[in-house]
Formats: structure tokens, C-alpha cells, sequence
């Protein structure tokens, strides 16, 4: 009755904080979340969701963001499962906001069940299985890299953290049943059978839901069945193996096309980067650098009690003879911990972005540390310790409540603010509020955008010139929130088309300077730059290239420029732009090297027609080169360029 209501007390804390988080208004309302990845993730998931619909492709041209962007090709491997899951919801009927905005909570929801069935698998008792869940909560609600996560919009990552540590515990405790001491290889495998379904759902979709899962679970998987390989019979390697082939068979039809382009990559490393001095500082609570850690405060309170609770937890298996449950906790903990705070020592784990890693670290750590928290808090062990030994865990149960309470006040500030009172234009501190949707100024500029075009187009102009977009989120936000080409977006999309934005460098890009913005400008075919504050001062010094235009909500300012340029490198004609569609009117190649050259980018998928095919043109210091279309003859007045025939 005890552990009832105990697990009753859990579940209904954590549905309550869910509920905290992600109003209901909000996740039903006619906007998706606003913080910044998840406005790279809607307008991802918009446009494949009418790729997918209206072209049968999963993933598309879209010649109307950074001059020409392969949406859903590498950039998105971290975006496949929730493109589904919001996929099969409209078909279902849901307005598209609202399934996107339901893929969060329904994460949040279930992220515990998995340490409760990875505890379960390490053959627990039941207390300890309630503790893992319990510490599950504890992990996705205070653990301040999980909650950037899972606020800021990287919840596929989050999500396949939760999940990985029961696919590493379904795994080890499938191999441990299939090299058990039993005679009968019949006994052995209906032991195994309940962790090999579980490992063979859990593991494709772990994948699918972001890349970065191989990282989490290629070594501890690895290790654990090269140890047990003497051990297992035929069956047993045709099981491992089966899972291989099943998480391979998910996730081949998009694997198979990133490969395929794996020369269009530009990895990175510019996040995340943790060393092993991002312990010590984790466990005093202190930001190095908050381009490693996240725009949080460092409350790691709960990651470093779970971390220490682990290695005793360990250390009691080791002691008590449990050798397959001590080696798979060890395995865990060494790796993820390692991978945490020492893979950007490593050139090849650098791009990974390894500091992510601390959150199935924390998850993980919560597994193991569950078995022994359940015995030394249990009543048979309160009851067998002294009475001086009592008082002092009352005493610092008592000092781990009030720090558990600072740690929460954090995450849920209107609790501090309403404990001591609010003061004028207070706000609540930290990046840590309740999920709000696009924020009105967001809406505002986008309508007074569109406004400030169509005053300026030609109704038989065709496609309207690009928008280059400081701030990043905001270029996110317009490129699914109007019809406008956008220039801009997220600064780290490690694919060469990235090289289009200026600011994909931060401020640093040598193209601002002199002449060079002018051929900028003229080269990518800009006929407005938005500015965001803090405002790019170069933008407002440069009235020789650029007109002000109006300002919005006193935070935003669209500049005009003066002379603006065509879509056209070589020749002329109109354009008429879709998803992944380019379409060419009146078009007549250059007079004197009877070239036609457009300034989108060119990929080997896109055909011409009639009569016509393309070539790259190379574009002076890009790496992405532009379309040439050439025919056999006279270039066709009018091209249908598409993606695909």
C-alpha cells in the first residue's frame, strides 16, 4: 500500500510539473512553440510534411532558403521520429502546431518509464525499480542540460538519452540470459525473450529519433557482447545481429541518402565542448562557458548526488558477487561520463558536441544508483542504524530537501517569486519558464515583412528577392511563417550551403567589409536585411548599399537595399519558385557569353526540361556553386527546373 501511493506521489508530481511546463493553451493553440530549435524543427517538419504529402519525398529542394537548401538531408537526423509522430497526427486530423506541440509532452511523460524498465532489467527488486523512476523525474525535471534540451527544442535528444539506458540494460540483461548456467538452450531463450522485443522496438527508434544515439550506445553494447560472444550459441548471435539489422532496416531510407551526399558535409565543433575541468565545475555549480553548457546556471545539485550514488551503487554489485550487473553499470558510467567531459579531446568526437552527453549520463547514473539508495533509505536499514546514525540522516535529509527546493525554485521561478513577493517589472530569472508559443513581435514582423514586399514587387516580377536574417531563430520563424526566400537560419547547419549566410560566422564573415557586402548582396540576389537587437551597426552604417525601412516592436529593423539584383548570374528572365520546383519564363541567356546561370544551388538531383540539363557553376569563395542550364541548342524559353524527373 506503501509503494502505491509512493509511485502514486511520483506520477502525479511529475504530470504536474508536465502541466506546469506546457500549458495547455499552448500546446493546443494555432502556434508552435517559440524557443529557438524548436522554430528549426516546425518549419522542418512543415515543409517535409507537405513534401511528403504532395510529392512522395522525405526529403526536398527547397530552393527558397539559403539560395538553395536540401531540407531533411543531414540536417535534420535528429528531427526523423518527431516528423513522423507529427506526420501521423495530421493525418489523424490535428491541426499541424498542435501535433507538433503534443510530441514534447508525450516525451516528458514517458522519459521515467525508461529507467524504470532499464532498472527492471537489471533485475532490481521493486523498491529500487520505483527509485529509478523516481530519479527519472529527478533527472528530466532538474538536471539543468536536460532541460535545455527539452525547453530550448533539441527533444529528440533528450528523448533518446531517457531511452538509450534501457536499451543498454534490455541488452546486458538479454545476453546475460543467453550464456546463463542453464542446460537447456530452450530455458535460456525464453528468459531472453522479453529484453530481445524490448531491445528490438527500443533501438530503431532510438536511432530515429537522433543520430547521436550510436554514440550513446555503440561502445556499451559493443563491449558487453564481445565479453559474452564465447558464451553464446548460434541463436544467441542471430539475436544480437538481428538488432542490428532491424535498426539498420528503420533507418536505411534516410541513412542511405546522407551517406550518399556525405561530400556536402562541413562538420563541426563548436558546442558542447567540454573538458575534464567541466567536472569539477559541474559539481561546484559554476559556468565556465556557457557555449559549452547552455544559457542555464550550472544546478547540477541532482546530476552530482546521482553520479556519486552510482559509483557506491557499483561498488555494492562488485561486492555482493553481482559481476554482469557491476560490469554493465561500469561500462556505462566510464563511457557516457568519459564521452561527457573528455570527448572534445577527441578530433573524431568533437563534432558530437560532446557536453550533450552529460544527460544520459545523469540517466544512467539514476539506473544504477537506484538498487542501493532503495536499501540505505529503506525502513529495515533506517531501523538498523543507531540512534546517533539516524539523527544524522535526519539532519542531512533535512540540509537535501532545502537544497532540493533552492535547486526547484530555479527551474519554476514564479515559486521564488511568489515566496518574497513580487517586485516591480520583476521578471523570473533563468531560461527556464513555461513553454510559451511565437512570441507576438515574431508575428508582427513577419506580417509587416510581407507588407513591405508586396508594396515594393512588381505583381509580374515573380519570385521576390531573398531576406538575409541576423538572429537566427527569427529567419527559422519567417521561412515557414511567410512565403518569403530567406537567407539565414540556424549558424550551424554543416552542409556547404550554409556558406550563403553572412552571419553563418557570427560577425566575422570577411564578405561585410567594403565592396565585398555590395557583391554579396548582388551574388545571393538581397533585397532586405532584418536586423535584431542588439543590431548589427554595420547594417545602419552602410547607407550607401541599404535604405532603412520601417522598425517593429521597437526590437527589429528591415532595411531596404538601394539597388537590388536579379536571380540571375548570367542572363535573364522571370522565376517562379516552389518546393522543389524553379520555374523560368522568358528567359534569355547572356548576350555576350550566351550563358544562363541562376543564383540558386545547384545539386545533382535537380532536372531541366525540355531539352535542357545542368551543371555547377562555381560561385568565388563558396563551396556550393550555383545552377548553369545548358541545352544542346538555343536554351528554351521557358525551364522547368525540379527535384527529381
Amino acid at each position: 500500500m506503501v509503494a502505491r501511493s509512493v509511485v502514486a506521489l511520483v506520477v502525479l508530481l511529475h504530470l504536474a510539473l508536465i502541466a506546469y511546463h506546457y500549458p495547455r493553451a499552448v500546446v493546443f493553440g494555432d502556434l508552435p512553440y517559440g524557443t529557438p530549435d524548436y522554430q528549426t524543427h516546425f518549419h522542418q517538419i512543415s515543409s517535409l510534411v507537405t513534401a511528403y504529402r504532395e510529392l512522395g519525398r522525405l526529403w526536398i529542394y527547397d530552393p527558397d532558403l539559403l539560395a538553395g537548401f536540401p531540407t531533411g538531408l543531414v540536417f535534420d537526423v535528429d528531427n526523423k521520429a518527431y516528423f513522423w509522430f507529427v506526420y501521423a497526427l495530421t493525418r489523424a486530423g490535428v491541426p499541424l502546431p498542435a501535433a507538433f506541440n503534443c510530441f514534447p509532452v508525450v516525451v516528458a511523460a514517458l522519459a521515467p518509464l525508461s529507467l524504470w524498465l532499464a532498472a527492471r532489467a537489471m533485475a532490481a527488486p521493486a523498491a529500487a525499480q520505483i527509485t529509478a523512476y523516481a530519479l527519472g523525474v529527478l533527472a528530466w525535471q532538474l538536471d539543468p542540460t536536460a532541460k535545455f534540451c527539452w525547453y530550448g527544442g533539441m527533444i529528440s535528444f533528450a528523448a533518446c538519452s531517457a531511452l538509450s539506458v534501457s536499451i543498454v540494460a534490455c541488452f546486458a540483461r538479454m545476453l546475460h540470459e543467453l550464456s546463463g548456467l542453464s542446460d537447456l538452450a530452450g530455458d535460456r531463450r525464453r528468459a531472453a525473450r522479453p529484453w530481445f522485443v524490448c531491445s528490438l522496438v527500443a533501438l530503431p527508434l532510438a536511432l530515429l529519433l537522433h543520430a547521436w544515439a550510436f554514440a550513446i550506445l555503440a561502445v556499451p553494447m559493443v563491449y558487453l557482447y564481445l565479453r559474452r560472444a564465447r558464451a553464446l550459441d548460434r541463436a544467441g548471435h542471430l539475436r544480437v545481429w538481428a538488432l542490428v539489422a532491424a535498426a539498420l532496416a528503420v533507418n536505411l531510407y534516410w541513412l542511405i541518402p546522407a551517406l550518399a551526399h556525405a561530400g556536402l558535409m562541413t562538420p563541426s565543433a563548436r558546442v558542447g565542448q567540454a573538458t575534464p575541468l567541466y567536472l569539477l565545475s559541474d559539481y561546484v555549480e559554476r559556468v565556465i562557458d556557457e557555449v559549452n553548457t547552455g544559457p542555464l546556471e550550472q544546478h547540477t545539485f541532482a546530476r552530482s548526488v546521482l553520479i556519486f550514488a552510482a559509483i557506491a551503487g557499483a561498488r555494492a554489485w562488485r561486492r555482493a558477487g553481482e559481476r554482469w550487473r557491476h560490469e554493465v553499470a561500469v561500462v556505462g558510467v566510464a563511457w557516457l561520463g568519459g564521452l561527457t567531459y573528455a570527448g572534445a579531446l577527441i578530433p573524431g568526437l568533437r563534432a558530437t558536441e560532446p557536453y550533450r552527453f552529460a544527460i544520459p549520463l545523469t540517466f544512467w547514473s539514476g539506473v544504477v544508483a537506484a538498487p542501493w539508495l532503495s536499501r540505505q533509505l529503506s525502513p529495515a536499514a533506517l531501523g538498523a542504524a543507531g540512534r546517533e546514525a539516524r539523527v544524522v540522516l535526519l539532519a542531512v535529509a533535512t540540509l537535501l530537501c532545502a537544497r532540493g527546493v533552492h535547486e526547484l525554485l530555479y527551474f519554476i521561478p514564479e515559486l521564488e517569486r511568489a515566496q518574497r513577493g513580487a517586485a516591480p517589472g520583476d521578471r523570473p530569472r533563468g531560461g527556464s519558464r513555461r513553454a510559451q508559443p511565437v512570441a507576438p513581435a515574431f508575428v508582427e514582423l513577419a506580417a509587416s515583412l510581407r507588407a513591405e514586399v508586396e508594396r515594393r514587387q512588381d505583381a509580374d516580377a515573380g519570385a521576390p528577392g531573398r531576406v538575409l536574417v541576423q538572429w537566427w531563430p527569427l529567419a527559422e520563424y519567417l521561412s515557414w511563417a511567410t512565403a518569403l526566400p530567406i537567407v539565414g537560419g540556424f549558424p550551424d547547419r554543416r552542409l556547404i550551403f550554409e556558406s550563403a549566410n553572412l552571419y553563418h560566422m557570427g560577425y566575422d564573415d570577411p564578405r561585410r567589409a567594403g565592396d565585398a557586402f555590395a557583391e554579396y548582396l548582388a551574388r545571393y540576389n538581397v533585397h532586405y536585411v532584418v536586423t535584431s537587437e542588439p543590431a548589427d551597426s554595420l547594417m545602419a552604417a552602410r547607407v550607401d548599399l541599404l535604405e532603412p525601412g520601417p522598425a517593429v516592436a521597437g526590437y527589429f529593423q528591415i532595411f531596404r537595399v538601394r539597388a537590388p539584383s536579379d536571380y540571375f548570374a548570367r542572363g535573364r528572365g522571370r522565376v517562379r519558385t516552389g518546393p522543389g520546383l524553379i520555374e523560368l519564363t522568358d528567359v534569355e541567356p547572356d548576350s555576350e557569353s550566351g550563358e544562363l546561370v541562376l543564383k540558386f544551388h545547384y545539386m545533382r538531383e535537380l532536372a531541366c526540361r525540355p531539352g535542357c540539363r545542368l551543371e555547377p557553376a562555381p560561385v568565388p569563395g563558396a563551396d556550393a556553386a550555383f545552377i548553369r542550364v545548358v541545352a544542346s541548342g538555343e536554351v528554351p524559353r521557358a525551364v522547368l527546373i525540379t527535384h527529381g524527373r
